[in-house]
């Protein structure tokens, strides 16, 4: 059981890091005394906007080199190999003397989401068993929400960005070398013709008193014996067993997109700021990371009990009821001054309450809406944004009710199964196998958020 947890998941810190950076270092960048000396790097909020959102085109290009890199190097490599730019990216960022090598070591350093992110998801639905798979996901999202508080963290004790980007540049090393002392995927070394090593992994994450190794291998075989037989193409997309949970995958991608996340969290130290609280923002932040991890770890005990289902459509009311708190304060802090200042507490409630039904919910299932956070709020107000945000988490609560399969206990296969409604063993055969499900499906998720930031990034720029 303990070797589910392997240093795989330490990565999980790195991207929490990555997201969560942005909030201090841009509080630090866009203050006229950045605490370090006259000469040093100041960011207007536009340039913020960039600063924060940016990495997000490392992780487009990421995404592509990691689904070459898993078929070549393995889930195990390609994630070791992935702390090399990762870390220059941060060390850039560390030494940037200018606003241009700030955005170029984030984009570098973005590498790692799109990579990371899409790598860690087919290593654990490779050698996980089904029933710990949705603990394993909350998990990862505990370790990257503990690597988002680590970050605010620094933010309350360095009044500099320099020094919080050089300890974060450790967090991709200790992952890489630590990954040195575990197995590669079972799945993976049997498609390289590496039977006794495929034994030897699944033995590792199984433990040596399991007695289902060789059902479970032989299971694989037949998986890759039917991926091998059977030649994919774009046809294939388009039967109803892989056509559905795709279209699912990606509408729950979108609405978790358009739910603000990333918005909020990369300016959670800025938002503290505009809303004149009482408690420093740095504060304020840390109150949430600390929220965000204890939701985490709260929903790792009910995932498998309630189910994913249930767990959606919670946690999309509950997001829309905090966003549409946090649109009333800031609505009643630009319009009616006094009574917001007497009610500054309702920020910080509303935010934490957006965490709590984000990290119970949506965020096991991100990055998007970050260049354009401060635009929006220009155009439609803050309060404007954050009722946006909640239109679609109640978008996303509706969907969850009527369009999401329960997928609590379930093999892939019977996932499959389900959405194909066909029980003959010539369209079972048809189906995609473990490995290219699992694969399909997040480079979907991370390919569509990626491709919506894109699409974002070109309206601004063409406005």
């Amino acid at each position: 059981m303990n070797n589910y947890f392997h240093s795989a998941h330490i990565g999980s810190i790195g991207c929490g890091a990555m997201m969560g950076y942005a909030s201090p270092a841009g509080a630090i960048l866009t203050s006229s005394h950045n605490g370090t000396n006259s000469s040093d790097i100041f960011l207007t909020f536009e340039q913020n906007s960039w600063f924060s959102s940016i990495s997000n085109l490392g992780a487009v290009i990421g995404c592509p080199l990691a689904g070459v890199s898993l078929k070549y190097l393995g889930r195990r490599g390609t994630i070791i190999y992935a702390g090399i730019p990762t870390t220059i990216g941060w060390i850039l960022i560390a030494a940037a003397p200018n606003f241009t090598v700030l955005l170029i070591g984030r984009v570098i350093s973005g590498l790692y989401l799109g990579i990371f992110m899409l790598t860690v998801s087919t290593f654990t639905g490779e050698y996980s068993s089904p029933h710990i798979r949705g603990i394993l996901s909350t998990f990862l999202q505990l370790l990257v929400f503990t690597g988002v508080l680590i970050t605010y963290a620094m933010g309350g004790v360095f009044d500099n960005f320099r020094y919080i980007a050089a300890i974060c540049s450790i967090f991709p090393v200790i992952c890489s070398i630590s990954l040195l002392f575990v197995k590669e995927s079972p799945l993976f070394l049997l498609s390289k013709g590496k039977d006794k090593e495929a034994e030897e992994a699944l033995i590792f994450y199984r433990g040596k008193n399991y007695d289902g190794i060789e059902k479970e291998l032989n299971e694989m075989r037949v998986s890759l014996e039917q991926l091998n037989s059977s030649k994919a193409s774009f046809k294939d997309l388009l039967k109803p067993q892989n056509l559905k949970p795709l279209l699912v995958v990606v509408l729950l991608m979108i609405l978790q997109q358009t739910s603000g996340f990333m918005a909020v969290i990369c300016n959670l130290s800025l938002i503290f700021k505009a809303a004149g609280s009482n408690m420093s923002e740095n504060t304020s932040s840390v109150i949430v990371a600390v929220v965000q991890i204890l939701s985490s770890v709260v929903c790792s005990f009910f995932v498998e009990k309630a189910g994913r289902k249930l767990l959606l459509i919670i946690s999309s009311i509950i997001m829309a009821i905090a966003l549409a708190i946090l649109g009333i304060f800031f609505f009643l802090n630009e319009n009616y001054k006094p009574v917001a200042e007497n009610v500054s507490w309702l920020c910080l409630v509303g935010v934490v309450l957006y965490f709590v039904g984000y990290c119970s919910g949506f965020g096991v299932l991100p990055w998007t809406l970050l260049v354009i956070f401060q635009s929006l709020q220009d155009l439609i107000h803050p309060y404007g944004t954050y009722w946006m945000f909640c239109f679609f988490c109640v978008i996303g609560g509706i969907f969850s009710f009527i369009g999401v399969y329960e997928t609590k206990g379930k093999t892939l296969q019977e996932i499959t199964d389900y959405y194909s409604q066909v029980k003959t063993k010539e369209e079972k055969d048809i189906s995609l196998n473990t490995d290219v499900k699992t694969s399909l499906f997040v480079q979907t998720k991370i390919f569509t958020a990626v491709s919506l930031e894109m699409l974002i990034y070109i309206f601004i720029f063409f406005k």
